[in-house]
């Protein structure tokens, strides 16, 4: 504490004890008081709930997703060698570029561009078990259709394999994608819905 704020709140609390000096015979101090107490309390209260249990109910609410894998939305092809390096492989009639990962399981990327721009990235795992990336703070390999409703809401979008065995869910709102398959997700990602989703 610092002498100026020293000084002033001595300068407060000789106020308060002079005021009420003069006026305890005069003013009723227990019913001030009560007033004044209840009025900190309400103001602590509504500061709480601002500050700390707002944002602990906010905390594990899904956000719009614009980056994966530590590649943004609209990057470039340039942009995502200086980050990734060189693909795995190369689809240049579907336009994306494949980054095998996985040392003991099948777990890869796909960053999908079109017109040289980023449009979608997809992360695929083998194992239900395992994942080696977060999306909005979750990692969702294994998790089934109905835990993503409790989080995401509906999904706008459905595209089924043609054998019905795997389903793509997108939630446009949030920018992001899973697929499923015997109800469980084996992949997700991120995409931008002015491009479209993702379909099978």
């Amino acid at each position: 504490m610092n002498l100026g704020l020293a000084i002033f709140l001595s300068a407060v609390i000789i106020s308060l004890v002079l005021l009420f000096n003069f006026t305890k015979d005069r003013w009723n101090w227990k019913k001030i008081l009560l007033t004044v107490g209840i009025l900190i309390l309400i103001i602590a209260l509504a500061l709480g709930i601002r500050y700390f249990i707002i944002p602990l109910y906010n905390y594990n609410a899904p956000e719009t997703a614009t980056e994966f894998w530590e590649i943004p939305l609209g990057s470039s092809k340039a942009d995502i060698k200086f980050l990734k390096g060189e693909p795995s492989e190369i689809d240049s009639v579907n336009s994306n570029w494949l980054y095998l990962t996985g040392k003991y399981n099948y777990e890869a990327y796909r960053v999908n561009y079109y017109d040289d721009k980023v449009v979608s990235i997809v992360y695929y795992c083998s194992d239900y078990s395992y994942s080696a990336h977060k999306l909005s703070g979750r990692v969702y390999i294994g998790y089934n259709l109905q835990s993503l409703k409790d989080f995401f809401g509906e999904p706008t979008g459905v595209s089924s394999h043609k054998d019905g065995v795997a389903r793509i869910y997108s939630f446009e709102k949030y920018q992001v994608l899973f697929f499923l398959k015997e109800n469980k997700v084996f992949g997700y990602g991120i995409y931008n819905p002015q491009y479209g989703t993702i379909h099978y």
